[in-house]
């Protein structure tokens, strides 16, 4: 049983038992037995550079390459119904549809899905609009609607062998003070110990963005992530609640915190993405890609020789950067840091909306092996995981969730990106 599962009833008794221990523990009880097709996700730093493992059931630890698949608003409102009518993942017609969402993705070649409990309502013009229902509250609480849906999640992904991403935002919570930012997170930690093991934790989106950002004025710097990564995984750290018992930190759970701009190298301590991975004791170095906006997302290099099976030899520039990136960072990792391997996430690349990056002819036609190349190079240049990152499934008010047609048409292709067999240059 997992603390995730407790209070809400017994709509399945499984997922109520999740449920009610996120309220009771999530807010205090132990959540049932995980599915037998629910993944364990680990780390190792044999071979060519840190790599995710999953294992199923009795069976080893398996280093796979993970694709990943941008769900920011899992627990955002029934899909069939208007924004104003906030029915969240505890509608049994939601978990039906998320979990065929969750079966499709699967289906196509997807390794796991990365999702926020505390997320924006909204984004337009210069601001951000607070989720009016997250996991962590405020008070540092856990919301009792909040939590056992975020608990349900786990549970749907973890039936159809997903890994998730648990991506965390304190600033998408108004009034939450870092303090109960991270009495919040150990609620969670200590609520989840010992149960979903396909889930990790992105502890801070982007953590080095601030100084006046609209939608995130504070940056959070490598040391106070590491107080918080060390608090979060002592055992010893414990918080009781009333009638709840004690959820204390985990020392299994894979925490690590996502950048955003941050350099992929430089000489220690020099400001680096393993630099302040190190620092903090991160176990993955995450890191999302600059954006090109407007015309430079189609800005072409003729000279790109495509990895995956592909008609076309003109990709953009961020296609052919993705490998790159990824070796800059693994070689960074190599030479300054000997014996300290972690995996190379590419949690969040660019992204696709036709309003923001018109093309035209042929180009928009070679848009889904964009993506693919994208994630092929990822991988032949030795990233642990690559996310395909979409914007029909970002903000927690919108619609149901949707791709675009050259996303959908991505979807078949990622077969592509699992069967290509080189993974990993050595620095």
């Amino acid at each position: 049983m997992s603390l995730l599962h407790d209070t809400i009833g017994r709509r399945s008794a499984r997922t109520l038992v999740l449920g009610a221990a996120f309220v009771s523990a999530l807010a205090g009880a132990r959540v049932g037995a995980q599915s037998g097709n629910t993944p364990t996700i680990g780390i190792t730093g044999n071979g060519n550079g840190g790599r995710f493992t999953l294992k199923v059931g009795a069976g080893a630890p398996t280093p796979q390459f993970l694709v990943m698949f941008a769900y920011f608003a899992a627990l955002r409102p029934d899909p069939d119904t208007t924004p104003a009518q906030y029915f969240g993942t505890d509608s049994p017609m939601v978990m039906g549809r998320l979990e065929q969402h969750f079966q499709l993705l699967k289906q196509k070649g997807f390794d796991g899905i990365r999702i926020f409990p505390n997320w924006w309502w909204n984004t337009s013009g210069s601001g951000c609009t607070p989720d009016p229902l997250p996991v962590i509250q405020s008070s540092g609480m856990i919301d009792p609607v909040a939590g056992p849906r975020l608990a349900r999640v786990l549970e749907l992904a973890g039936r159809q062998g997903l890994v998730v991403d648990v991506s965390w935002a304190s600033e998408t919570v108004a009034g939450l003070t870092t303090p109960n930012y991270v009495a919040g997170l150990l609620r969670v930690t200590g609520a989840m110990k010992g149960s979903y093991p396909n889930a990790m934790f992105d502890l801070q989106n982007e953590y080095n963005v601030g100084n006046g950002h609209p939608c995130k004025p504070v940056a959070q710097t490598p040391g106070e992530l590491q107080a918080g990564i060390a608090y979060l995984k002592n055992p010893l750290n414990c918080i009781t609640d009333a009638n709840l018992p004690a959820r204390c930190g985990d020392p299994d759970r894979i925490m690590f915190a996502s950048s955003a701009g941050v350099p992929l190298s430089g000489v220690p301590p020099q400001r680096s993405v393993n630099n302040d991975s190190f620092v903090a004791g991160m176990n993955v170095v995450a890191t999302h890609e600059p954006r090109d906006y407007g015309s430079s997302y189609m800005a072409g290099a003729n000279n790109y020789t495509p990895f995956g099976p592909a008609p076309f030899g003109s990709y953009p520039n961020w296609v052919v950067s993705s490998g790159p990136r990824v070796f800059q960072i693994r070689l960074d990792q190599a030479y300054y840091y000997p014996g300290w391997v972690r995996p190379v996430y590419l949690s969040e690349p660019n992204f696709y909306n036709p309003s923001s990056y018109p093309c035209s002819g042929v180009q928009c036609s070679q848009i889904p092996l964009h993506f693919q190349e994208a994630a092929i190079g990822a991988k032949a240049y030795g990233a642990a995981a690559w996310t395909f990152h979409t914007e029909g499934f970002f903000k927690k008010n919108g619609a149901a969730g949707f791709l675009f047609g050259p996303e959908v048409s991505f979807l078949d292709l990622v077969v592509n990106v699992k069967n290509y067999p080189n993974w990993g240059a050595t620095p």
